[in-house]
């Protein structure tokens, strides 16, 4: 299937001039630094795995549109198909009748670009093009925020229970049958109708959950040695790269949940929550409504505007110790500093000392007598207000409208996409509101 490029100022296609100019798709098209993003890409002309129906800058539209649409992988590849403006931002026409037939389009194309493509590296020729349209580049706000996944919520008996069902019920069974070996004998048909019936209950006490523990902790130890058995009789059988990563896992889930048992305590390091996304650790954040979360902690700066992830990870990590980080990232993409806001987490002596070294006004509350100067009283007021409706306010912005609320991308890497490109359609879509504004105004 071939696609045609073509080019704004072509007279061939007068529909594209109306796309740029009179669209909020084409004013965000026209914001995009295309040919630098192109860059970032390996320079060969078809790349394994890399959708052919795009051009290079093509991969990169179609991440923006994922966000900018709100819409699942399916939904958007049928809009894609039907809708020229879409085609258009991602820099080609489909022919008349001409279907694409690969429902993994979208997904390849974010897989492409978790593997070939380094994020940090997009944000910086992102913000480059852009720091020329950020107003009161001089003001740093930051604050740190967890991006879930979509994950069910985990429990002690939950991971135990998916744990033997993948052993006594997939592998163990398969394994024997390939093998001509003989099933070994376990009380699993027993431990499934206890788990149906323990599924039911409304409420369940710590003593109840505790049993219930114990008994699968049983069950999957037998399991994990029966398999481990199997897999050395059956020597000429090899077991794929899938499953034995989430042997691994168990194996690991096995020691964690009897370090818990045995130590009669609720945290482990490096706890799994989930064997399909091993990589999720429960992150505390301690909200009244959800004190624990599950996906990626990021600390955010905002500058101008637009958010700016200056460091992220699926542990947990104390974001005070960022503070100083932020101020040399703002030093280096956007310019100078002279105003920080921060939360009240972020006042710690070594901050406070690093800000006074550096001749930053803050929206700190003074230590010792209460500061007297009206004025630097109006701006800490100022900043404190701007960081807790511009900041935070983005972060509900970008996770009810552009796809961050739950990250449905299943590994580390493509999870990671997905979050910067909600945080970058989110910036690029303020900015051609803003611009817009302007442009009216003037006329």
């Amino acid at each position: 299937m071939q696609n045609t490029l073509f080019s704004f100022d072509s007279p061939v296609f007068p529909e594209l001039y109306f796309f740029k100019n009179s669209t909020e798709l084409g004013r965000i098209y026209n914001l995009i630094p295309w040919d630098d993003l192109v860059k970032l890409l390996p320079e060969k002309k078809n790349p394994a795995g890399a959708p052919s129906y795009l051009p290079r800058a093509g991969y990169f539209g179609l991440m923006f549109l994922k966000h900018y649409t709100g819409l699942s992988d399916e939904k958007l590849l049928a809009a894609f198909q039907t809708n020229y403006a879409y085609q258009m931002f991602c820099g080609c026409r489909l022919k008349v009748g001409e279907v694409i037939r690969d429902n993994a389009f979208v997904s390849r194309t974010r897989t492409y670009l978790a593997k070939f493509c380094d994020m940090n590296k997009v944000q910086k020729v992102l913000i480059e093009a852009w720091k020329g349209k950020l107003e009161s580049t001089n003001v740093l706000m930051m604050d740190a925020t967890c991006y879930e996944v979509h994950l069910r919520f985990p429990t002690d008996v939950k991971i135990l229970w998916e744990s033997c069902e993948f052993l006594w019920e997939e592998q163990i069974p398969g394994l024997c049958k390939l093998s001509g070996l003989k099933m070994p004998r376990s009380k699993f048909k027993e431990q499934k109708i206890k788990q149906v019936d323990f599924s039911k209950k409304r409420r369940v006490g710590n003593k109840a959950n505790k049993r219930r523990a114990i008994s699968l902790m049983k069950l999957l130890k037998k399991g994990i040695d029966a398999y481990q058995s199997l897999l050395n009789q059956a020597n000429k059988i090899r077991i794929s790269e899938y499953v034995s990563k989430r042997f691994k896992t168990i194996r690991k889930v096995y020691q964690q949940q009897s370090y818990l048992i045995q130590n009669k305590t609720t945290s482990v390091k490096n706890r799994i929550v989930s064997l399909s996304q091993p990589h999720i650790r429960p992150i505390v954040r301690g909200k009244e409504n959800k004190p624990v979360e599950f996906g990626i902690k990021a600390h955010i700066m905002q500058v101008g505007g637009i958010n700016i992830v200056e460091h992220y990870s699926f542990e947990a990590f104390n974001e005070t110790t960022r503070l100083k980080h932020a101020y040399f990232k703002h030093r280096s993409l956007i310019g100078p500093c002279t105003h920080l806001a921060a939360d009240g987490i972020y006042p710690t002596n070594s901050n406070r000392r690093f800000c006074t070294t550096k001749k930053l006004q803050t929206n700190f509350v003074s230590k010792g007598k209460k500061v007297k100067d009206k004025d630097v009283k109006k701006v800490k007021n100022i900043l404190s207000i701007e960081r807790g409706t511009r900041l935070e306010g983005s972060f509900g912005t970008e996770k009810e409208n552009y796809g961050l609320r739950k990250i449905k991308a299943k590994t580390s890497e493509t999870q990671i996409v997905w979050m910067f490109f909600g945080i970058f359609t989110a910036n690029v879509v303020r900015l051609s509101k803003r611009q817009h504004k302007q442009i009216k105004k003037v006329a």
